[in-house]
């Protein structure tokens, strides 16, 4: 994802980043020296799997948020989802629902020794997010954060990440061309004619690779394979809306 980060961030003036929340919340940082891309922490793993698991909501994730907005942040159950080791390592790193699942919840539940409302469990995982990304993008000093992801559309997340970060703007992916419900198959797209043309999709700084690789393989079909030219570079990236057939 780094790879099309940097495409669509570039040439704009200062620290800026793309912010994904899916299950798991990740970044792209892109700075005049380079770019860095981790995951933070949990986006809405945590959030879905209490829904799931509680029958809140058929859809299977909060959606409105109308299940946390019924809740209040338990702070002391926040303080101790805080103080996850995750948090503290040094960036690039990567993590996922191996760590953040339904059993990692229940294992802060019982360490509170006592009944937390499921409402407020919701609010508090909710809150979880943003307080965990809030903390990254002022460390990074980043002056502009393009979301995208499931999380984008959860009004207390966006609404919270934009009230903790008055010196950042915050906005959708789609502000980039790149629509935020999209932008995953615009990736693969990318990577698609990538490998066609003989270009690297690996940023070393977004992946810890040791250098560009391109990536996949092709097989042909039926027929011979013609390879078009390849090409050196990708400098710039411009989407457009196909016209309705």
């Amino acid at each position: 994802m780094s790879f099309l980060d940097e495409l669509l961030l570039r040439g704009r003036a200062g620290v800026t980043a793309a912010l994904n929340l899916g299950g798991i919340s990740n970044m792209t940082v892109v700075r005049e020296d380079g770019l860095v891309a981790y995951d933070i922490g949990p986006a809405n793993a945590l959030v879905d799997a209490v829904i799931v698991e509680h029958d809140l909501n058929p859809l299977g994730y909060d959606d409105d948020a109308a299940i946390a907005r019924t809740g209040t942040v338990d702070e002391a159950l926040l303080d101790a989802l805080l103080d996850d080791p995750y948090y503290a390592l040094t960036p690039p790193k990567s993590t996922g629902k191996e760590h953040f699942h339904l059993g990692y919840v229940h294992e802060h539940l019982a360490a509170q020794g006592r009944e937390i409302a499921v409402a407020d469990v919701v609010r508090t995982l909710t809150e979880l997010t943003v307080r965990t990304v809030a903390r990254d993008v002022d460390a990074a000093s980043i002056g502009f954060l393009a979301v995208s992801g499931g999380g984008c559309r959860n009004p207390l997340i966006l609404d919270g990440l934009r009230a903790a970060l008055p010196a950042t703007e915050v906005v959708l992916a789609d502000e980039l061309g790149a629509p935020a419900d999209s932008k995953e198959a615009i990736l693969l797209a990318l990577i698609g004619w990538s490998t066609m043309h003989g270009v690297p999709a690996i940023v070393p700084g977004g992946t810890g690779a040791r250098e560009p690789r391109i990536l996949g393989t092709i097989t042909p079909g039926a027929g011979p394979l013609q390879m078009p030219e390849p090409v050196a570079s990708v400098d710039s990236l411009v989407l457009t809306e196909a016209a309705a057939s």
